[in-house]
């Protein structure tokens, strides 16, 4: 197998995965201000996965660190 049939392989496998990202269907549900600021947090690494997780809990969104750090890494169901 090639690199290039590799990477084909596991871009496919990896939009074969599970049920959708909890992260992407509450960023979808969000009012925009809320939906932007969560963003801001994903996209600026000074935000922990546990500090983003324990924001997201108190507002009553169910949340583990490892859910957003697979989120951001970007190893979720995104489509």
């Amino acid at each position: 197998m090639s690199l290039s049939d590799a990477l084909q392989h596991e871009r496919l496998a990896r939009q074969q995965k599970g049920p959708r990202c909890t992260m992407c269907l509450l960023l979808e549900s969000l009012p925009d201000a809320d939906r932007g600021a969560l963003q801001v947090a994903l996209d600026d690494e000074s935000f922990t996965h546990a500090g983003i997780a324990r924001a997201l809990r108190s507002e009553g969104h169910v949340f583990l660190a490892i859910t957003v750090s697979r989120h951001r890494r970007q190893e979720c169901q995104q489509t």
